[in-house]
């Protein structure tokens, strides 16, 4: 009867230790592994039994201590301000630039491991037009399967919110992080039509980054909310004006679109678009960051290459700004009402 349940506790341990290591806990997942080793081998050696006592005590006192930290930050949650928003009436003075997009869901085959059926894929197209800083023209498709506009959508949606801690820089930098990091891989038909587009052009790396940021800016400027539109009118009235000029998408968590869900359906305002952006010329090997500014709630693409204009020194390197809202701006150019760069912050940075 005891060997019996040292086995069943020890089974029960592999299980949390399992169900740990997928959600990532890699610290639970080794303490629940070393319990079950000890609830097999403790009666057979006793050093084992004293490692089981000490394994136990110490995951109690790190249940109680992480609920008193997450007790405390929960009170705190409820005192601070609301959550920072990443656009504010700062943009208001932006003109969006409209364009009918052809949106339709086609299917392909996609054939898996060797031996296995074919099955047919849904993919988001968008056929896209667009002319770089320079006038350059250029035509692609930009595509993302079904699937992974879902995926990414359900891991923004409950993606953990960060504890504000008044830090506006360092609580963007947790979300992009993770929002970007999410779907690095899941833009293999995007990559696809830059590939081309970059051998087709024969585009030097600042053509080509010129060639994949003009694409973005080209999109259209749609603003993105947690609350409805309606409830942002009568909380901040100025953006009545700016949801007059585009349109407003209500109820998108932390105001924001993954890579994924950006390229699915084109609706974004600059955190979106900049993080899409930030995943797409890390891919090809850019170093790249994400810009914010708290006094501007404001954000932009940073990079690291040789230009003019206004920048942001990090890491003793030069970020030069690209404004991702509005057509025709290049490296290194920033409207004048956002040029202080005292302001700007570098909340992500590919290469550190």
């Amino acid at each position: 009867m005891v060997v019996f349940l040292r086995v069943l506790l020890a089974g029960i341990a592999g299980l949390a230790a399992g169900f740990f290591w997928m959600s990532d806990a890699r610290e639970l997942a080794g303490l629940a592994a070393f319990m079950g080793v000890c609830f097999l081998l403790k009666t057979r050696f006793r050093v084992f039994k004293v490692l089981l006592n000490v394994a136990l005590g110490g995951a109690a006192i790190f249940i109680a201590l992480g609920g008193m930290v997450l007790a405390y930050q929960y009170v705190a949650t409820q005192k601070q301000t609301p959550r920072p928003q990443a656009d504010s009436l700062a943009t208001s003075h932006l003109t969006p630039h409209f364009e009918t997009d052809s949106l339709r869901i086609e299917y392909e085959p996609e054939h898996y491991r060797q031996g296995a059926a074919a099955a047919s894929v849904a993919f988001s197209v968008h056929r896209r037009q667009w002319a770089d800083s320079r006038q350059n023209q250029y035509r692609g498709r930009l595509a993302v399967s079904e699937s992974h506009f879902t995926d990414s959508r359900r891991r923004r949606e409950t993606l953990h919110d960060p504890f504000y801690n008044g830090n506006y820089t360092d609580y963007w930098r947790q979300i992009y992080m993770e929002v970007a990091h999410a779907d690095l891989k899941k833009l293999p038909k995007v990559y696809q039509m830059f590939d081309s587009l970059r051998l087709k052009n024969r585009l030097r790396s600042v053509e080509f980054a010129d060639a994949v940021v003009s694409c973005v800016q080209d999109i259209p400027y749609v603003l993105l909310h947690e609350h409805t539109c309606a409830e942002i009118d009568s909380m901040y009235p100025a953006y009545r004006e700016l949801h007059q000029q585009s349109a407003c998408v209500p109820g998108i968590r932390f105001g924001l679109q993954s890579p994924s869900e950006f390229i699915f359906n084109l609706k974004g305002d600059c955190d979106t678009r900049v993080v899409l952006l930030y995943n797409l010329l890390s891919h090809y090997g850019y170093d790249v960051a994400i810009l914010v500014s708290e006094h501007y709630g404001h954000s932009v693409l940073g990079l690291c290459a040789p230009a003019r204009g206004h920048f942001v020194p990090y890491h003793g390197k030069k970020y030069y700004v690209w404004e991702t809202t509005q057509t025709g701006y290049p490296l290194g150019e920033i409207d004048p009402s956002f040029s202080e760069m005292k302001y700007w912050e570098v909340a992500l940075a590919s290469r550190h």
